[in-house]
């Protein structure tokens, strides 16, 4: 593509549920920059269903919108909004390969680098909005989901994984959302 191609950018979002339950849910729309559109009505799936129709990136967006065109992945800009984390705390992965024993602390919660990232951590500091710990609450279910779709798309179809992965000129791209952050927000002490 040169700098003069510009794609018409369909979004994606997925609210993510656990492996074997029926609580997915997926959302399209079109966006002109200035306006977006429903393509079709949201739908609740289960994963087992997205795998009978081969478990693939442009699968989930037929289930939103399900006369996308054959090659959406090349003809749209793609993004797709995943609701559920994208990795866990680097602290909790040295700790699984013993790569580190990271100090432990018994004042906050939010604190513990085991359970939470950084990124929870800022959204707790920020909006006084506490998120789930990926690795320590019901949460971790929601997050193997994503994580292991995304890394299959990704290395299916060159999604990049934005921050993780530089995004690729015409290719579609995922991302980490919290949308619990435009419910109404609660007075915590940071």
């Amino acid at each position: 593509m040169n700098e003069f191609t510009i794609q018409p950018v369909r979004a994606l979002g997925w609210d993510v549920g656990g492996w074997l339950g029926g609580k997915q849910a997926v959302a399209a729309i079109r966006y002109d920059g200035v306006d977006r559109t429903w393509l079709g009505a949201p739908r609740t799936f289960k994963i087992p269903s997205l795998h009978e129709m081969g478990g693939r990136l442009v699968d989930l967006i037929r289930l939103a919108w399900h006369d996308a065109p054959s090659d959406v992945l090349q003809s749209h800009r793609v993004v797709v909004a995943v609701d559920a984390p994208l990795g866990f705390p680097r602290s909790f992965r040295d700790l699984l390969f013993d790569a580190a024993f990271p100090p432990v602390t018994f004042t906050r919660e939010i604190a513990s680098v085991l359970a939470y990232r950084k990124t929870d951590q800022w959204v707790f500091c920020t909006f006084k909005k506490k998120p789930l710990s990926a690795p320590f609450d019901r949460l971790g279910n929601n997050a193997t989901v994503a994580m292991w779709h995304v890394n299959r798309w990704r290395q299916g179809s060159q999604l990049s994984v934005v921050p993780f992965h530089p995004a690729i000129e015409g290719k579609p791209v995922a991302i980490e959302v919290y949308p619990a952050l435009v419910k109404p927000l609660h007075k915590l002490d940071c």
